[in-house]
């Protein structure tokens, strides 16, 4: 498994822990756990992917992981917020290090382009003020309750 590979499946270790944490210990609105579940289920096909090498598998996976970051901000869960979060700031941290994305090969370029860079920088703003308001909306709403 090459080091590109490597990083990822960590990253991939870290989310899965707090993925799971959160499925057996909080109380989740359905389309939170549902969301849990089938990232779960995604990334048991990663890790086969990576372990393989099966590029094409690897390829569809990435595609598909825009589409959970693009969902994530309807997400219910703080914490589950914050780990989507956690992700695409990773993500973005990573393209700027390495310049390019390290799940791409030469024949495959998605994932580090100029409008899509813009995309998930906006999704980060949103899922930044959204985690946020999660976190201290409630605070704030009864402390001028009482």
């Amino acid at each position: 498994m090459n080091t590109d590979y490597m990083k990822i499946s960590g990253i991939t270790v870290v989310l899965d822990i707090g993925l799971i944490w959160l499925l057996l210990r909080n109380d989740l609105v359905i389309f939170d756990r549902t969301f849990i579940v089938t990232v779960l289920m995604t990334h048991a096909l990663f890790y086969y992917a990576l372990f393989y090498e099966n590029h094409s598998l690897i390829d569809s996976l990435h595609v598909i992981l825009f589409f959970y970051l693009s969902v994530s901000p309807f997400l219910k869960n703080k914490w589950l917020l914050g780990l989507n979060l956690f992700l695409i700031t990773t993500i973005q941290i990573l393209w700027v290090i390495e310049e390019r994305c390290i799940l791409n090969r030469e024949s495959n370029q998605f994932g580090y382009a100029k409008s899509l860079s813009i995309y998930v920088l906006l999704l980060t703003i949103g899922l930044a003020m959204k985690f946020g308001w999660t976190l201290f909306a409630p605070k704030m709403v009864s402390v001028n309750m009482s």
